[in-house]
């Protein structure tokens, strides 16, 4: 393997995951804004987290196949472009349609920024430095989510919507720059390779592993719990701010309280691998989960819709999926034995795209009294509990 410094590479690592995540949560503060300047439903509005959510399903699957064969940096300044591209729609849109082809754009555009550091780690860095690197991007990855939003909110109340969209294209201009000036290319493709590219072999490997039963259900498992994330997204907005007369900014700091309940979950999991068999915590923890959604759906029932029956209970919710989610990911990364790589991908395709029809059939059954949300985070979660009863062989 070439050897590349280890300094640059990690920073790299540290950074490229950024442009993907905050195109997921950092404007979501915004949702009820823009519902009154482009004057559509709100559930259409939402829709913009669908098609961003499905554009870097596809986009990161096919990415990832396309640097294989072209090298990373060329497939990233490329991208890089296009998620620009789709950023400048959405600043300038003036009709809905436009800013929902923006957001398509920043999908397609962010796929590479999701698969990369991945690639990055295997590609450019001795096994030496691979724990610390992993380190870094697991505080990046986690962060993104719980700062994006909080941020959001701030700039919202301070300078509109379109300024989510402006932090946005600053923040990517400036690592695409950093990356065509100092990314160095990591994956040596000569020109046979890049003569035998086979979209057709990515599908039929795709379909391979699609045939493990075992993938296939720990991958199930992990996009259902995940959905009860970007379902937060879209629903928690509206709920604080149009039925509970909050803030764009006060949702925000929320917004972070929920982060920080996924991040103390991952804590709790680090607790739980110590004193229980590890085949038990998924389970333990996505009842747990379930158990807080269902309390909230009869707090909200029973009329007592307030910040403390919306925050507590979504709280303790996502310190439970954050405790499963990394049990869930491990077992779908190590269910394929064969097309790896493939898998890898794969995993993040459906996840995303799982993700973007949730989110695109959630909006749909409105509710007055907010009791979409927990109804949403109890289907979920009953549904991923019962996909850990598949029989596999």
């Amino acid at each position: 393997m070439k050897l590349f410094n280890a300094r640059t590479i990690i920073f790299f690592i540290l950074i490229l995951n950024i442009p993907a995540g905050i195109g997921v949560d950092q404007f979501t503060p915004s949702l009820p804004a823009m519902v009154d300047f482009f004057q559509v439903g709100p559930h259409v509005m939402q829709w913009t987290v669908s098609i961003y959510l499905f554009a870097l399903a596809v986009s990161q699957w096919i990415c990832g196949y396309l640097s294989d064969h072209y090298g990373r940096r060329p497939i990233l300044i490329i991208t890089g472009i296009i998620f620009l591209v789709g950023t400048l729609c959405c600043i300038f849109a003036t009709h809905f349609s436009v800013i929902l082809f923006g957001r398509f754009l920043q999908g397609v555009g962010a796929g590479i920024f999701s698969m990369i550091p991945a690639a990055l780690m295997n590609e450019a860095l001795e096994e030496k430095h691979v724990p610390k690197a992993a380190k870094y991007f697991s505080l990046s990855y986690s962060m993104i989510p719980i700062v994006a939003p909080f941020l959001g909110g701030i700039l919202q109340v301070a300078f509109g919507w379109q300024s989510n969209f402006v932090f946005m294209f600053l923040v990517t201009a400036v690592i695409v720059s950093l990356a065509w000036l100092k990314l160095p290319e990591t994956r040596i493709v000569d020109k046979a390779t890049r003569g035998n590219l086979k979209l057709s072999k990515l599908f039929s490997d795709s379909i391979k592993v699609l045939g493990n039963l075992k993938y296939v259900k720990s991958v199930l498992g992990l996009l259902l719990l995940w959905s009860t994330i970007p379902v937060w997204g879209i629903l928690g907005p509206f709920i604080l701010q149009n039925l509970l007369h909050q803030s764009a900014s006060i949702y925000g700091i929320y917004a972070l309280l929920i982060g920080v309940g996924f991040f103390c979950g991952g804590l709790v999991n680090g607790v739980l691998l110590k004193i229980m068999n590890h085949t038990y915590i998924v389970s333990a923890c996505l009842l747990f989960s379930m158990i807080m959604g269902l309390i909230q759906w009869v707090l909200i029932v029973s009329g007592m819709l307030s910040i403390l029956t919306i925050m507590i209970p979504t709280f303790f919710l996502m310190v439970g999926i954050g405790a499963g989610f990394p049990m869930l990911y491990g077992s779908a990364a190590t269910a394929e034995k064969k097309l790896v790589g493939v898998a890898s991908a794969l995993i993040g395709f459906l996840i995303c795209l799982g993700g973007s029809l949730i989110t695109f059939i959630v909006p749909i059954f409105e509710s007055s009294s907010g009791v979409n949300l927990p109804v949403s985070f109890v289907v979920l979660t009953a549904l991923t509990l019962l996909v850990q009863f598949i029989k596999t062989k």
